[in-house]
């Protein structure tokens, strides 16, 4: 590149075969294959690179120095030059700018001694920015070093300021070396094996997280990886909160387990912490000053609309099942059209209720791979008996479907407004405007919110709603606030540090139009502990009408 106050180097024919633009070239090809929006891999700062231009000079021709002696090159350079990415399984490290093979003879020297430089630096940091141009590509008739900053690497909001992005990578890293270093890889494997018994209620909501961790403390053990870039890589693609084990429930198992506490003390341990109302819930009301910051980032993001929630009707929500349509019995004329000819055929009357019949145990994941798909399902009807308690939710939506999403699986190109909420302790049926001792239609059977996304996390288990006819929330519609359905644990990650905020407000307002809600039935959920023995359904096919009972996931 031409000096910034001399002619440009397609302007001076001595320099013409230098291979300028062949270098320009191969930054922005190597750079983007490494970093674009099919790979999204993370990139890294390194130490001891602030100085790489002064190394191209000194690699160059002395009669060439003054000519490409450009201080817009030499900031993009001495700023974006010392990038890398990790390789995640080795640990190892690859400068993203630098590619000595496709160098022309006069840059090789500069472009090899450059890539050693970087190669071997000290990863310090992630990469953020905030610029959608890395460099400047032309100032004047004079072209630069640049290259395109994919969107997945930049942070413009200030919610997601570049500086945010640095330091919490950087405190994940920390958090994790302190994990890693204080727990054997014994007593990781002792808690996942726990979690995956299938014995402990709410264990999924630490089942990804563990087993994550566990992957990471198994590959820390080999010899060749390198350690410190290994971490680096770790934190900066971590989920959320993964990397906080010293603080989560999941560092609580670790922690008994550790102790040398029983399992069944562990399993007891856990179950109390991770009940519906108490985990991630705020028990503290909200300061003030936290009150204030809340207001001026939910502002900031245009979320004000985003809190104002209504009850959905069945007509909008993702189903999986829906009764058959009754067909209307075919009109006959002529004053003798009520007399039934004796050759008529009379189809036979199914007796049985469904009450004098043994139900079929059966798991929901054969129910829906065998009744629901290999059968052609009419009807299906709920038995409700009022000395039971049973799971009832309601299936949320947002009053402004322009408003910015607010929950996890709802994206600005993919919307999904929806969620629900349920009572950690149930409700008796006529809590729900729901008939004691019948048989209640079922009008459709739903995916909780989450899974019409294909959201599924660790705070997140897979349920299905068995939506009921004439069911609404009596509480709500007496006026009863508190259903708000929005917590630390189903909301966008970018509001979390406000979850008392969010907790305070849910507890004081509530959805609209409770009753005009139409999507409100019966959960189902994934979860050890949280599925009732009385889930009996009753089929109606056209074979006739069996009874089952739902009494587990899988």
């Amino acid at each position: 590149m031409a000096n910034n106050v001399s002619e440009n180097v397609s302007m001076n024919p001595a320099r013409e075969h230098d291979g300028y633009d062949e270098l320009l070239k191969s930054i922005r090809d190597r750079f983007s294959s490494f970093a674009n929006s099919d790979t999204k891999r993370m990139l890294y700062t390194t130490d001891g690179t602030k100085d790489l231009y002064d190394i191209l000079l000194r690699s160059i021709p002395e009669e060439a120095r003054q000519h490409y002696n450009c201080n817009t090159c030499r900031h993009f350079v001495n700023k974006y030059g010392g990038l890398v990415v990790i390789d995640q399984t080795t640990g190892a490290q690859s400068p993203v700018m630098w590619d000595p093979d496709v160098a022309s003879d006069f840059f090789k020297p500069a472009v090899m001694e450059i890539w050693k430089t970087v190669h071997r630096a000290k990863v310090n940091g992630v990469f953020a920015t905030s610029q959608i141009e890395l460099g400047h590509a032309t100032t004047g008739p004079w072209n630069h070093m640049a290259v395109n900053a994919p969107e997945y690497i930049r942070y413009t909001r200030r919610a997601d300021s570049v500086n945010e992005r640095i330091a919490a990578v950087s405190e994940n890293r920390r958090l994790l070396a302190q994990s890693l270093a204080k727990y054997s890889l014994d007593v990781i494997r002792a808690a996942l094996n726990l979690i995956q018994s299938g014995q402990i209620a709410g264990a999924s909501i630490i089942k990804a997280n563990a087993e994550w961790f566990y992957n990471i403390a198994t590959q820390y053990q080999e010899k060749n990886l390198n350690k410190h870039n290994f971490l680096w890589a770790m934190a900066a693609t971590a989920p959320t909160g993964y990397c906080h084990i010293n603080s989560n429930l999941f560092g609580t198992m670790l922690e008994d387990i550790a102790n040398g506490m029983s399992a069944d003390d562990v399993k007891a341990k856990y179950e109390v912490k991770a009940a519906p109302d108490k985990y991630q819930r705020s028990v503290a009301a909200p300061s003030s000053g936290a009150i204030r910051e809340a207001e001026k980032r939910f502002a900031e993001l245009g979320l004000e609309n985003s809190l104002k929630r209504r009850y959905a009707l069945l007509e909008e929500i993702q189903t999986i099942w829906v009764p058959e349509p009754e067909k209307e019995p075919e009109k006959k004329t002529g004053i003798f059209s009520d007399i039934v000819p004796k050759d008529a055929k009379v189809n036979p009357t199914i007796a049985a209720s469904g009450d004098d019949l043994s139900p079929t145990p059966i798991t929901w994941e054969k129910f829906r791979s065998t009744v629901l798909t290999t059968g052609k399902v009419k009807k299906i009807e709920f038995r409700i008996s009022g000395l039971y308690k049973y799971p009832f939710a309601a299936i949320l939506t947002a009053v402004d479907m322009d408003a910015p999403p607010i929950v996890l699986w709802d994206k600005p190109d993919e919307r999904n407004p929806y969620s629900w909420y349920t009572y950690s302790e149930g409700n008796y049926p006529s809590d729900w405007s729901i008939d004691n001792k019948r048989w209640v239609p079922v009008t459709a059977i739903s995916e909780t919110p989450n899974l019409w996304s294909n959201f599924l996390r660790n705070e997140n288990d897979r349920g299905v709603i068995f939506i009921l006819e004439g069911c609404k929330d009596r509480a709500a519609i007496a006026g009863v606030t508190g259903m708000l359905g929005l917590f630390a644990t189903n909301c966008r990650k970018d509001i979390y540090e406000f979850r008392s905020v969010l907790e305070a407000y849910g507890k004081t307002h509530a959805p609209e139009d409770p009753d005009k809600a139409t999507a409100c039935g019966i959960l189902l959920q994934d979860n050890p502990g949280r599925v009732s023995g009385y889930h009996r359904i009753r089929v109606t096919t056209d074979l006739g009408t069996t009874v089952y009972n739902i009494d587990r996931w899988d």
